[in-house]
């Protein structure tokens, strides 16, 4: 069990620090969004520096928002399930939802920031780019992540009937 009190604890320092970082969204982006102004400042969105915040830039900006949100949101379904996990609450229904939602929302996440990098690259530097990345911010990662918590959830969902069966046998 000291690999899941480490793991909790690292997901609740990185749940954390995302939460702040969603507060500054929250508090930045309608800035960015619902001025029309040049920025003083360069910002950067999806690795590309922005100096003027014209249409296509705020929806490129609320796309990256909304695929970091899904992603946190994902944490903190994940920290959910890491409490049932100490709880000794592993075969439950909530358990096996909660794995198939951290899946989706991952999925969801990765898809948004890769198609929202796919149509920035296009509209800054009017070419697409289709390379595939190693590492842990790249799209296959993050999908086959998604995907990982959508088959532990049926993984789940056949043990959880094993030990049914298991339980009805004498």
């Amino acid at each position: 069990m000291k690999k899941l009190h480490l793991l909790k604890a690292l997901v609740d320092l990185f749940f954390f620090f995302s939460v702040i970082v969603t507060v500054a969204f929250l508090i930045f982006v309608p800035m960015f969004i619902f001025t029309d102004k040049p920025l003083d400042v360069p910002v950067n969105v999806g690795g590309e520096k922005v100096l003027a915040m014209d249409f296509p830039a705020k929806l490129i900006l609320l796309g990256y928002t909304f695929g970091f949100g899904f992603f946190v949101y994902g944490i903190y379904l994940l920290k959910k399930v890491l409490n049932h996990f100490s709880k000794r609450e592993i075969f439950e229904n909530s358990v096996i939802s909660l794995l198939n939602k951290i899946g989706i929302f991952f999925l969801l996440a990765s898809l948004i920031t890769a198609i929202v990098h796919f149509i920035g690259k296009i509209y800054w530097e009017g070419e697409a780019e289709l390379g595939i990345s190693s590492g842990f911010d790249s799209f296959l990662f993050s999908a086959s992540l998604g995907l990982f918590f959508m088959v532990l959830s049926e993984v789940f969902a056949i043990g959880k009937g094993m030990k049914e069966e298991n339980e009805l046998t004498i």
